[in-house]
Parts: C-alpha cells; structure tokens; sequence
C-alpha cells in the first residue's frame, strides 16, 4: 500500500481482486467519488511511499502509525479522510484491503474505479429491488386458475406442447402422443433401436477424430464433460389431418452438441448465396418484383419435401457439402464433421435409445443450412437438364416457387 504524507492516497497500478472488490461494495454517492478520484489522480508519483498491512490488526504500519484516520492533510481536512482523525468509507476501504492488495508505483494503470463502482451500485440496487418485488406482487390468475394450472400440470395422462406452427397450446392423451412416437420410431428407414447407450463409445470415436484435426480447430469444438443422448419431442402439426407429430430432437449436452455450432458457419456462406435461396417473406417478394410483367399463360407453382431433413442421404448431402465449398481443405474439413454428427444422431425417448441413420435430426443448429446446400445442389442438376428452364425458381428449405 502507499501513502504520500500531506497529500492523498494514490493507486497507480493494477488493483488485485481483492482491492477491485473492496472498491465495488462500497455504497455512497457518485459526487463524493469523482471528487476523491479527481484529486487522488494529482498526487506526484515521487511523494508515493510503499508499506504493507500487518498480520494484526490488517492496518499498514503508517497507518498504525498515525491512528485510523490515517490519510490526514495540513488543513484538517484530507481527500478520502473528512474531519480530522477521522476516516469516511472509501478511506476505511483502502485501509483494510488486506495483504493481497498491492500498487506497483513503477506501473501506470489504467483501471478507474468510477465506472465500475457505479454500474455495480446500480446492477446490485436494481436486483434487490426485482427479487423484492417478485416476493410481493400479486397473481394474476385467480385461485382457481392458479389450482386449475397445477392440476394440468401435474396430471400424468396428458401432454402440454407447443404446436408446430401457430404457437397454440395442445393438450394430448399421452397414450396418444406416445402412439405417434411409436409410429414414426418404427420407420427402420429412418430409426434404428439400440440396445445400450453408445456415449462413452461414441465420445471415444469424436477425440481421435479431433485428434486428426488442426489445433485450432480442436480448441473450437467444445465437447461436455458428460454427455447424454439427445431428446426425442413431438410438436403437433394441428393444421393437418390427425395431427402428426413433427419429430424434433433436443441437443443440448449432447456429445455432438459443438460440432453443428462449428460447422455452420463455415458453410452458412455457400448456402445463403445460391440464386435459389430466399431469406425470408420480404426476400420473396423482393425477387418477385424483379421478375416484371407475366404473359397470361404463365403458370405459378407451388411444392413441398415430404420430410427432407430424414431424406437426405449421408452420401448425396456430404458430397453436395463438397460441391459447395470451392476450398478443398474446407471442403473435406465440413464433410468429415458431417460425416460424424449424421452417424452419431443418437437419441432417447422414454426407456429406449435409438440412432437416426438418414439425414439431420430436427433440432440440429446446421440442420436448415446443410438442407439448403442440398437442395442448391439437387435443382442445379435438375435445371440444367431440363429442356424448358423456369422464369424464376427459389425455394425456402423444403418449400419451392417456381414461374
């Protein structure tokens, strides 16, 4: 710690966490602060002495030396001291930082306290004020409700979901809902049972893969400490007869969690430049303005890919990756990651596990933009063999427009 006799303390250096937190707790107004720092940052550097709190008391020995109201000046009145041989809170602060709070004077700092010290006062003000409030403000939903929602809650024959599209709220028979997991599991097409949890062999299989790769490729693929198979859901399609269920697989913790996280990106950029992809509604009609005016026999035409993400082969989507990407170490990079996420969708719904062996599962955060790439690559081999190219052609995932 430093003092300066007849003048105010000084900090010239890096605070220790120790200090930075002493400084944080304190609570007194932000006109007091900038007065004390203001003056504190014209003490010369050459009136800066070192000394060190005692094991005592945890007062340094000037400060022993000179009472509690250490930081006195000649007019009775010091900078962080107030009345004489008194000492306000800032002073006491940087009295009983302790031992593992040290200035270095050789060392220009470049720490200010005052901005942090008041978005903390705010940030720990604002959170005391929401979680009073949150102890104090009344229901909304009258006792009725409130024990009608806890009764729906905790029934065991039903299932509250989301639909699939819409965002209304469906309530199932759960023997309904699991009928229609059971349904779609069954598709040996596209599930296949297992008869053990393949984690631990599975986890063993992704670090020598990404043993093969670059260093720092390696440190950008983060893999949880214990993973656990994937979440098989159903969100019901309401709008379509009997109300299938749009199978969607949660990732979260999963081995293959940061692989997809990683691999987005890197192809995002083929998949959003294709001359068919549309963004979103206003990318629509943005293009369809460009077209001008139709003759009278054009033809509008509308279509949908009955499932594409269980559709899409292994083979043909890693090798329309490739197709993709111009840059061969890209390239081969992207379809090695593919290759180990499409084979590795392993998931669980209920007591079973089961693997996904075609396709991405629903859920998956690559999923969208590896179907566009697929998708991209499939039309431009359709086009260009077609004797009559449409006007225009674009498609949104799985849902085409052509003129």
């Amino acid at each position: 710690m430093y003092m300066a006799e007849g003048h105010c303390w000084h900090m010239t250096a890096s605070i220790t966490c120790a200090g930075e937190r002493a400084f944080l707790q304190l609570q007194y107004p932000p006109d007091e602060v900038k007065k004390q720092t203001d003056r504190a940052r014209r003490v010369p550097r050459s009136h800066l002495l070192q000394d060190r709190p005692n094991k005592e008391n945890g007062l340094s020995s000037l400060a022993n030396e000179h009472g509690r109201g250490a930081l006195l000046a000649h007019d009775g009145v010091d900078d962080i001291g107030g009345r004489a041989g008194e000492c306000t809170a800032v002073g006491r602060s940087i009295l009983c930082l302790g031992p593992d709070c040290h200035f270095d004077p050789q060392e220009e700092s470049m720490w200010s306290p005052c901005l942090d010290l008041y978005i903390e006062c705010f940030r720990r003000r604002a959170q005391a004020e929401i979680v009073e409030k949150n102890h104090h403000l009344p229901h909304n939903p009258s006792r009725a409700e409130r024990n009608a929602i806890h009764s729906l809650r905790n029934n065991p024959d039903i299932i509250i979901n989301e639909a699939d599209k819409g965002g209304a709220v469906v309530i199932m028979n759960r023997s309904d809902y699991q009928k229609e997991a059971a349904r779609q599991l069954s598709n040996t097409k596209f599930y296949r049972p297992l008869s053990s949890d393949p984690t631990e062999e599975y986890t063993k299989k992704l670090h020598h893969l990404l043993r093969t790769l670059p260093s720092l490729t390696q440190e950008q693929i983060n893999i949880p400490l214990e993973p656990r198979p994937g979440l098989f859901y159903l969100l019901p399609k309401i709008q379509k007869l009997r109300n299938p269920g749009r199978p969607i697989i949660s990732g979260i913790g999963t081995l293959t969690e940061g692989l997809p996280r990683y691999v987005d990106p890197l192809f995002r950029p083929y998949a959003t430049s294709t001359p068919s992809y549309l963004c979103d509604a206003t990318d629509f009609l943005r293009k369809l303005q460009c077209t001008g005016d139709l003759s009278e026999n054009t033809i509008l035409a509308t279509m949908d890919v009955e499932a594409l993400y269980t559709n899409i082969p292994h083979t043909d989507g890693i090798q329309a990756v490739r197709n993709s990407i111009p840059d061969d170490a890209t390239a081969q990079l992207v379809a090695e990651l593919c290759d180990f996420i499409f084979t590795h969708n392993y998931f669980k719904f209920g007591d079973n596990i089961y693997l996904q062996t075609s396709g991405p599962t629903m859920g998956t955060r690559m999923a969208p933009q590896y179907a566009n790439i697929f998708m991209a690559d499939l039309e431009q081999c359709f086009l260009s063999s077609c004797p009559l190219t449409p006007l225009l052609y674009l498609h949104y995932i799985d849902d085409l427009f052509i003129i």
